[in-house]
C-alpha cells in the first residue's frame, strides 16, 4: 500500500476527558457531507475499551484508550474511509496525558491518502477540520510566546515584540508549531497578500 506524503502536526492541548474527546470526533464527522457513520445501517460500538462506528461501505472510526491506575493515559482514534478510485482517506489522532513539556497535554495528528491498489492516483491530504475546532473552542495551550490561533498574529512596536522577534528569529519562540515570520516594508505593506498570509496561520 503506497501512501501520499501526510499531514501532521502537534501542540500542546487541554485535558480531555473520554466523553469529551469521542463527541469531539463526532462532531467533526457529523457536520461533513460525506460521512456515512451515522447512516441507520451502521454497526455502533461506544461501550467498550476500543469503540468503533463501521457503515456497510466500509467507512470506519476506533477510539482507543490507554488507562494507567485507572486514569487515562492517553486517548486515540483511527478514522478511515475508502473512495471509490481505490483509496483510503485515513486521520489518526492521538492526545497523550500528563503535562509534557508545557499545557496538560501532547495532541499529535497524521492524515495520509493511501492506495489500496497499483496506478492509484494519490492526492495531498488535507488538514481535518477538527483542529479548527479545537483551536476556536479554546482548548489549546500556549506554544512558547504565542497563542495557538487559526488566523495570524501581529506584532506591535514596543520591547516586548522585538523580544518575541528575536527569540523567533533564534529557533526559541514555539516549542511545537514553525512560526513564520513575515517583516513588513517600510511602507508598510507586505511581500504576500493578506490571502496568503491567512493562509499561512491555518
Amino acid at each position: 500500500m503506497s501512501a501520499m506524503i501526510p499531514f501532521a502536526t502537534e501542540f500542546a492541548v487541554k485535558d480531555f476527558e473520554r466523553a469529551e474527546f469521542v463527541g469531539l470526533a463526532l462532531a467533526w464527522l457529523k457536520g461533513s457531507d460525506y460521512c456515512t457513520l451515522f447512516d441507520e445501517d451502521a454497526i455502533t460500538d461506544l461501550s467498550s475499551e476500543v469503540a468503533n462506528i463501521k457503515s456497510l461501505k466500509g467507512e470506519e472510526i476506533k477510539f482507543h484508550e490507554l488507562k494507567d491506575k485507572n486514569a487515562t493515559d492517553a486517548i486515540g482514534f483511527r478514522y478511515e474511509k475508502h473512495d471509490d478510485q481505490g483509496r483510503i482517506w485515513r486521520t489518526e489522532f492521538v492526545v497523550t496525558q500528563g503535562n509534557l513539556v508545557q499545557g496538560d497535554a501532547i495532541l499529535r495528528t497524521r492524515t495520509q491518502c493511501l492506495a489500496k491498489l497499483a496506478n492509484v492516483e494519490l492526492e495531498p491530504p488535507k488538514k481535518p477540520f477538527i483542529l479548527k475546532s479545537i483551536i476556536q473552542d479554546g482548548l489549546t495551550v500556549d506554544d512558547g510566546y504565542f497563542s495557538i490561533l487559526d488566523k495570524p498574529h501581529r506584532l506591535i512596536d514596543n520591547d516586548f515584540s522585538i523580544e518575541i522577534i528575536k527569540e523567533t528569529l533564534l529557533g526559541n519562540g514555539s516549542n511545537f508549531l514553525p512560526v513564520v515570520y513575515i517583516t513588513m516594508h517600510g511602507d508598510g505593506s507586505f511581500s504576500l497578500s493578506e490571502k496568503q498570509i491567512e493562509r499561512l496561520a491555518f
